[in-house]
């Protein structure tokens, strides 16, 4: 639940940057975002195989921290960062959530006896769609609180002040900032959505900070609570027992 708390909402601002921000259309959008779920693809099998050989707390908690270093590394996009620049950043936070979203499901199955394993499932779904319902409720407040707050600053660095800036500020306040973007200042239009830009990119930090160190928060509970499941022990100790059982049996 926290790591899609984080993640939705994530892509939530994240699809506002690229249309409010970086002005591009829906398609420019979506190559962009693309990045992330083809590397979360791309992980995605080889991930599975990894479970055989490697813990499912190290997995869930690596990816975690993949999935959180990106985050904070993308705290340092601004409106005129190119594709290349945010592509890698993108793909590192797809290969983060290839890993942990591969593991997390299996483990969640493999935790209980085998005849509650539906119920295990729909449970580990039920708490991803609560995050997921919740991230950009939580993100979206975050972003749109810290931007209007930022707003009458960055427009009075731009020269727009007075009655013009109340106006905006006000628009943004009681319609939202997509309504400050459609608003027609006639000369001062454009200082107006360049301070609506650095007063979003400000809501977006906040946004992807607090993402970052939710996505933090769920690694070190996966580190800390995370243990092999009953199933895996219970087969380990009866392997072991037949292995004894056997050596006693060939030493007599």
């Amino acid at each position: 639940m926290t790591s899609f708390l984080a993640l939705i909402g994530f892509f939530f601002v994240l699809s506002l940057y690229f249309g409010m921000v970086q002005r591009l259309d829906t398609m420019e959008a979506g190559w962009r975002l693309l990045m992330v779920t083809g590397a979360a693809l791309l992980v995605g099998g080889p991930g599975g195989r990894l479970m055989h050989r490697i813990s499912a707390r190290v997995m869930i908690t690596g990816g975690l921290l993949v999935v959180t270093a990106a985050l904070f590394a993308l705290t340092g996009l601004t409106a005129d960062t190119s594709f290349g620049s945010a592509a890698w950043r993108l793909a590192l936070l797809g290969l983060g959530m290839g890993f942990v979203m591969t593991a997390m499901t299996a483990t969640a199955v493999a935790s209980v006896p085998y005849h509650l394993a539906g119920m295990a499932a729909a449970g580990n779904n039920a708490f991803r769609q609560v995050g997921g319902a919740l991230g950009p409720a939580v993100l979206g407040a975050l972003l749109t609180t810290r931007a209007v707050d930022a707003l009458p600053g960055h427009l009075t660095d731009a020269g727009v002040t007075g009655a013009a800036q109340d106006h905006v500020v006000t628009t943004a306040r009681t319609d939202g900032l997509g309504a400050v973007a459609g608003l027609d200042l006639g000369a001062r239009t454009g200082r107006t959505m360049g301070a609506l830009g650095d007063s979003f990119l400000d809501g977006m930090r906040l946004c992807l900070i607090t993402a970052g160190s939710l996505t933090l928060l769920a690694a070190l509970v996966a580190a800390v609570l995370l243990r092999a499941p009953r199933q895996q022990l219970t087969l380990r100790a009866a392997g072991h027992t037949t292995a004894g059982k056997s050596s006693a049996a060939q030493g007599a």
